[in-house]
């Protein structure tokens, strides 16, 4: 049946931004950060087209998204130097899918909580930083 198919993508979809945005283990997230343009851009069609039944789970996902990568981009910022492009690739990085998804939760629920946590958190750390 094609709606089970389409179902079962979804879900796979969903299951890969999951392991992509909220890894386990934030001391290593976000290991392929030198991709992260490519991964955005996945994010940013899956929010385009994401069915409204799947549109919960996916905020979910990427509110995991903003605190994980917040964590990422704080934990290297200390790092960054000027002979260290690395550290400040991964910051970039690490910001990238902070605004990634941002923008994805903007879309889909504007007025989520989760947006103004967020965007506390993001500015204080910002004034601690």
């Amino acid at each position: 049946d094609e709606s089970a198919l389409l179902q079962l993508l979804w879900e796979r979809v969903l299951s890969v931004l999951l392991q992509m945005l909220a890894p386990t283990n934030s001391a290593t997230a976000f290991p392929y950060l030198s991709q992260c343009s490519t991964w955005v851009e996945l994010l940013n069609a899956t929010v385009a087209e994401v069915p409204s039944e799947k549109q919960v789970e996916l905020i979910e996902i990427m509110s995991n998204g903003v605190t994980t990568s917040m964590d990422v981009a704080r934990s290297h910022v200390a790092k960054i130097s000027s002979d260290n492009v690395r550290w400040k690739k991964r910051y970039d990085g690490a910001l990238e899918v902070f605004r990634g998804c941002f923008a994805g939760i903007c879309t889909l629920m504007p007025d989520s909580s989760v947006l103004k946590t967020a965007a506390k958190l993001s500015i204080q750390n910002t004034l601690s930083a």
